[in-house]
């Protein structure tokens, strides 16, 4: 199916009492477009509005505001059944922190390598392994006092999915899921404006989740339109928010997709529901473009060739290392590379310069 869709979970790190921090839950979907276009690259947005109301004697945790999350990604075709690819991502927390009178606001940087293997036509698998680091700014007491530090969290999920067609006449889908999830977060001490110090922290998430979703096909204009919906059961192992580990997600959208241009896209919305003074809902959305290497939009043969660099500018030494990927022909090539700029000489740029670079050369 042209419209067949792999979810993978990246965690965000969100405002909690402190020592009972809490996680936002983003989705990257990557869409399923291998066919006869082994290249896809992929920008992706979503944003989570949330709202914890629980107010009880010695547990205030009120907190409300928004995540806003961007992702851009690229992925490449290993063989039929196997693709692997990464993403970069930025979030930003915004929250007003009831419980204190104040303000947390945590901007989020990830990486995140991701691999699916199509078992058969049916089964999918997929998995992903990333790393975080954050910087968190909060205030209190109305904001008289204020605060400043770093985190850093790593996150690993694994999804297995089940997809049939139950009556071969119709264009329905249906498709179930099972997830894992696990992430460690360690926040560093800091000490406040007014002189307390605060130790440091570390938490971790461990969630299961079950999933059904049913989608309809059609097709308009050469473009295919996915209508969907879906529910998930969340159970968190460890962590629950506000001591209740159940919860409920509810959404569905609408998917797009075109395999002449290699364009396609989807938006969607859900809510989270059954917690306890919690309510949660979200958009995201996503545009992805494939396409092949070869004339006849399949890919043939790449050869993978590190290398080293030195070079003489002005007055500086360059010295770089990386990885070339490129095509039979050389009508394609990838570089990735780390490149370090020394000066010889005293002038006004830094005392060594490190960059690291990536390249696409057609």
């Amino acid at each position: 199916m042209l419209m067949s869709f792999d979810t993978s979970n990246i965690v965000r790190g969100a405002a909690g009492t402190g020592d009972e921090p809490e996680f936002r839950l983003l989705q990257q979907d990557r869409a399923n477009l291998l066919a006869r276009r082994p290249i896809t690259i992929w920008g992706h947005g979503s944003f989570t509005r949330v709202d914890n109301t629980r107010n009880r004697t010695g547990d205030d945790a009120r907190y409300v505001g928004d995540v806003w999350g961007y992702n851009i990604g690229a992925d490449y075709q290993l063989n039929p059944q196997v693709f692997a690819g990464a993403s970069l991502g930025y979030s930003e927390t915004k929250l007003t922190t009831t419980y204190n009178t104040g303000t947390y606001d945590e901007g989020s940087w990830t990486v995140t390598p991701y691999a699916v293997y199509y078992v058969t036509d049916r089964i999918k698998l997929s998995a992903l392994a990333g790393y975080a680091v954050n910087n968190l700014d909060q205030t209190r007491s109305s904001g008289s006092v204020t605060s400043s530090t770093d985190s850093k969290m790593s996150y690993t999920a694994i999804n297995g999915s089940y997809k049939l067609q139950p009556n071969p006449e119709i264009p329905l889908d249906v498709l179930a899921q099972v997830s894992l999830l696990a992430t460690h977060k360690s926040v560093e001490a800091f000490a406040e404006s007014d002189g307390t110090v605060i130790a440091a922290a570390t938490a971790n998430t461990r969630q299961a989740k079950t999933s059904l979703e049913a989608a309809f096909s059609f097709h308009q204009g050469g473009t295919v339109f996915q209508p969907f919906v879906k529910g998930a059961l969340v159970y968190d192992l460890m962590d629950p928010t506000n001591s209740d580990p159940n919860a409920y997600d509810v959404g569905g959208g609408v998917r797009m997709g075109n395999g002449v241009t290699g364009f396609n896209g989807f938006i969607e919305g859900q809510t989270q529901l059954g917690r306890d003074d919690y309510d949660e809902y979200s958009i995201s959305t996503m545009v992805t473009y494939s396409f092949g290497i070869g004339g006849n939009g399949e890919s043939s043969l790449w050869f993978l060739s590190p290398y080293v660099k030195f070079d003489f500018t002005g007055n500086a030494q360059v010295y770089a290392s990386g990885v070339e990927h490129r095509n039979l022909t050389g009508s394609l090539s990838l570089n990735l590379d780390v490149m370090q700029t020394v000066p010889t000489a005293a002038q006004s740029m830094p005392a060594s310069d490190v960059m690291v670079r990536a390249k696409v050369r057609f």
